[in-house]
């Protein structure tokens, strides 16, 4: 009689793919969590700027809105991408002017370090908007989360309600004034 001390062909593949099946799921699952864990530092990011900016309405008495020479507009209207410097000169990213405030000790910035987008794409950069809803001024800061399915009304009744397939703004919070 033969003697079979070694695996055959077979089961040697068989045994690589049931490995390559349990890493590509634990890979998954990794990848998973990352966008969680990214997702939760967007929330904490969007936290910080919301008391941030009650600090600052404290020391200045409006939530960087008109010409108060912050984020966009014609003389920094506070609107629009967070961290972009739009004015170079006289006009200050609405995260700079939290900073010149003595509000916050750093840039509070999307983790993945974007500033700003175009429209019609899915961007991770911190936006936030000022208006009138109802009667009542509001404030509104928004994210792009990675862990939750798009929406197309995931801004809906929020001062920029196209947000959400515009930019992939999916998240926010509201100060009401």
């Amino acid at each position: 009689m033969k003697d079979n001390r070694g695996f055959t062909l077979i089961e040697l593949l068989v045994v690589i793919a049931i490995i390559g099946v349990l890493a590509s799921v634990v890979l998954a699952s990794l990848e998973t969590a990352r966008e969680k864990a990214r997702d939760a530092t967007r929330i904490t990011a969007v936290e910080q700027i919301v008391k941030a900016l009650h600090l600052y309405e404290l020391n200045n008495g409006t939530y960087m809105e008109d010409n108060t020479g912050c984020g966009g507009g014609s003389g920094g209207d506070g609107q629009g991408w967070f961290n972009a410097d739009y004015g170079g000169v006289t006009i200050d990213s609405m995260a700079q002017c939290l900073i010149n405030d003595g509000v916050a000790e750093q840039e509070l910035i999307d983790i993945s370090g974007a500033v700003s987008g175009a429209p019609g794409g899915d961007y991770h950069a911190l936006m936030k908007y000022t208006c009138d809803i109802g009667g009542e001024r509001r404030t509104y800061v928004y994210a792009n989360l990675e862990s939750v399915p798009k929406s197309n009304n995931a801004t809906n009744g929020t001062c920029r309600p196209n947000w959400d397939f515009q930019y992939g703004m999916d998240y926010y919070r509201v100060i009401v004034h």
